[in-house]
């Protein structure tokens, strides 16, 4: 046996001098940017059809595409980093409990939770219009993707849907769709 390698857990060698955390850095990398890489493969499928749409139709859709591209680029760069930062025992602790163990495979939990709210903004967008709904589907989102502090949610949620008000309804004349019950 070499000097520089111990056996470890099962026989496997392992090299004492590397932290665990460094030879786990690929795994959680991959684990946190699942999510975003994701939601960037679903928003290009949707940008891929954009030019199908015609006319004053395509403007709401492609805007709102091309800026969630651009929210979705700013996390997955947080997710990279925070997956390169620390120790993975410390840095996961908190939500071990929520996702089960972290570094391995696709989030699903996480993309569960942003599928489930799609799917609740339709609902909600359908009886209550534009606003609510995309004030909604912005704190479930940014909430998925990691965002915890409820002062930031709530400030993304409300400037997305005021910035969507002033670009659609203000500066463009389109009108933002109002639901059943308003």
């Amino acid at each position: 046996m070499n000097d520089d390698k111990v056996t470890g857990h099962g026989g496997s060698e392992r090299n004492p001098r590397r932290p665990s955390w460094e030879r786990t850095r690929l795994p959680r990398v991959l684990w946190y940017a699942s999510v975003p890489t994701f939601v960037l493969v679903v928003v290009g499928i949707f940008l891929a059809a954009a030019p199908t749409i015609r006319g004053r139709d395509a403007i709401y859709p492609v805007v709102t595409l091309i800026a969630l591209l651009l929210v979705t680029l700013i996390a997955l760069g947080r997710e990279i980093r925070f997956g390169l930062a620390g120790e993975p025992e410390a840095a996961d602790e908190l939500e071990d409990s929520v996702e089960g163990e972290r570094g391995r495979g696709v989030a699903w939990p996480r993309v569960g939770v942003i599928v489930a709210a799609i799917v609740a903004m339709l609902v909600v967008f359908a009886l209550f219009g534009y606003v609510p709904a995309i004030t909604f589907l912005c704190v479930a989102t940014v909430s998925a993707l990691g965002l915890r502090s409820p002062l930031w949610i709530a400030v993304f949620a409300i400037v997305t849907a005021a910035a969507a008000y002033l670009v659609f309804a203000i500066a463009l004349g389109s009108p933002l769709p109002t639901g059943l019950l308003i």
